[in-house]
């Protein structure tokens, strides 16, 4: 017997996974039947596993080719179908996951989307105009949200960043730096690679990071830089790299390895925004762009950007110098910061279980 409660989250990215899980645990403590979808790749099903969610894998990444994403998220609507038609579910919850919105949309069950990036047009596109709720951060202004269809009153904005989810109360491991056999006392670089894949950054152009790693490792005999990639294409361009480069190759928690971290260089994605709220010293590379988020990071004076690669390697320069100083600053400021945040997992939390079975917040105790 349908009561409202029966939901179905997908899940489609690590970052995902962070986010999602605490309203997975808020909506199950109030009597929801929460069901999980993920997508099969690697650093998400790593995740899936260590966060102990029970989830069913559904479909594949379809790569950097628009045949093979296209192929790949027709696969996988179908068999998000079947599982829609297994558990009759009340409501979607995603992050703009274009295969739930679709079947979600096409079986007239109400949509809930989350979603930090209006960059991404494509998937915005797809997904934003069948939403019954979008949730944002208010650092994102309105008019970023209804070009694509929305009303204002059908966006939910909170007070914090996606991070603030999964960062709050977050203590560190040293699991990751032990494995790598680094020394939090000594200079630790930490480089993520874009998503050289999604829709939004130029098909053929060449990541401006291995060049950028190989000059300040020459200069700097001090330092060692933990690189974080994203695809194998993006490994083998750190082939004959300094011994003291280390490529990640397995999948990681980042949060521990960002806490211990000197310095942390990134394209202005999920991981700047940690490494930044963690009071890292971090360098956004807006090569492709930037973004509302790490804009108010900026304004926040939580991070430096840079335009090109001259101006890149001499703030590089400058926080290799001035780490130890600087994140001492920073992270007393970052932490007042993320401490005067809304937790996004309560706010979404709220929401759904107000919309769909009528709950006021003064009832809801997480």
């Amino acid at each position: 017997m349908r009561n409202g409660r029966r939901i179905i989250v997908d899940i489609l990215t690590p970052k995902q996974v962070l986010f999602f899980e605490p309203v997975i645990r808020k909506l199950r403590s109030i009597g929801f039947e929460v069901y999980i979808s993920a997508r099969s790749f690697r650093e998400t099903l790593w995740l899936i596993q260590r966060k102990k969610i029970d989830a069913r894998i559904i479909g594949v990444y379809g790569g950097g080719s628009l045949k093979g994403k296209l192929k790949a998220s027709l696969d996988r609507c179908l068999e998000m179908l079947e599982l829609f038609e297994e558990v009759d579910p009340d409501a979607v919850l995603c992050f703009s996951s274009p295969e739930a919105s679709r079947v979600a949309f096409g079986l007239s069950i109400p949509l809930y989307i989350a979603n930090d990036s209006p960059h991404a047009e494509a998937v915005a596109k797809l997904t934003l105009p069948l939403a019954r709720k979008l949730y944002t951060p208010k650092v994102i202004p309105l008019k970023a949200w209804i070009r694509y269809g929305l009303n204002p009153s059908q966006i939910v904005r909170y007070n914090a960043l996606d991070p603030a989810s999964w960062l709050k109360g977050f203590k560190p491991s040293t699991e990751t730096i032990d494995k790598l056999g680094l020394n939090p006392e000594e200079p630790i670089l930490v480089a993520r690679f874009e998503e050289s894949k999604s829709a939004y950054i130029p098909k053929y152009s060449k990541s401006p990071l291995p060049a950028l790693i190989e000059h300040i490792v020459e200069e700097d005999k001090t330092l060692k830089v933990v690189v974080i990639p994203r695809y194998e294409d993006q490994i083998e361009a750190l082939e004959g790299m300094n011994d003291r480069v280390i490529v990640c190759r397995e999948p990681i928690e980042a949060a521990n390895l960002l806490y211990y971290a000197s310095i942390f260089v990134g394209f202005g994605g999920t991981m700047t925004c940690e490494a930044s709220l963690l009071g890292i010293p971090t360098l956004s590379l807006r090569f492709y762009g930037s973004y509302y988020t790490e804009r108010y990071l900026e304004r926040m004076k939580l991070l430096e950007a840079a335009y090109t690669f001259e101006e890149a390697l001499e703030k590089l320069r400058y926080l290799a110098r001035s780490w130890r100083i600087l994140k001492t600053k920073l992270r007393r400021r970052a932490s007042r910061i993320l401490e005067s945040m809304d937790d996004p997992s309560e706010i979404i939390s709220r929401d759904i279980a107000s919309d769909l079975i009528g709950v006021s917040d003064t009832e809801l105790n997480f």
